[in-house]
């Protein structure tokens, strides 16, 4: 009796816990634009930020795919705006949250509009962040951020 209780008792909360995640769609493009030059990523290099910075968002299940960005075609290099798209899930809930700080990683860092831009576009989408603060001092790819967010993880 107390093993179908305890059974049953799993199964509600798991049950109860899928039903607290909400499936997110993203999409972006970075068109480089740097104080009169142009700054281009290669889709392996924009791919790994952004499942960085989910990861730390607290998405799980995620799947990025990416085009454009710089590429070599017959030995030509190419390089156009990078465009990213994502699927995840986060919790649709913001009740018990952690402080998350993401924040550029040193002085001048070089992709520092790229990060912004892009946490920029990406917050308005994850229901389980709340944005504290944020400062940016960018000239272009060089610069400094930082966001101070709550997290639902």
């Amino acid at each position: 009796m107390r093993s179908i209780l305890a059974l049953c008792l799993l199964m509600a909360s798991l049950t109860s816990t899928a039903a607290d995640y909400v499936a997110r769609k993203f999409s972006f493009t970075y068109f480089g634009n740097d104080l009169g030059s142009r700054t281009y990523y290669s889709c392996d290099s924009a791919e790994d930020m952004l499942k960085e910075h989910l990861e730390r968002l607290g998405a799980q299940s995620i799947r990025t795919s990416c085009f454009g960005g710089i590429q070599t075609w017959g030995g030509r290099l190419d390089a156009q705006p990078v465009s990213l798209s994502a699927r995840f899930q986060v919790l649709n809930d913001i009740s018990a949250t952690s402080r998350v700080v993401l924040s550029s990683r040193s002085r001048g860092e070089e992709n520092c509009d790229f990060n912004v831009s892009l946490l920029r576009q990406l917050l308005k989408v994850m229901p389980n962040v709340k944005l504290v603060s944020r400062q940016s001092s960018c000239r272009g790819s060089r610069g400094n951020w930082n966001y101070t967010l709550d997290v639902a993880l």
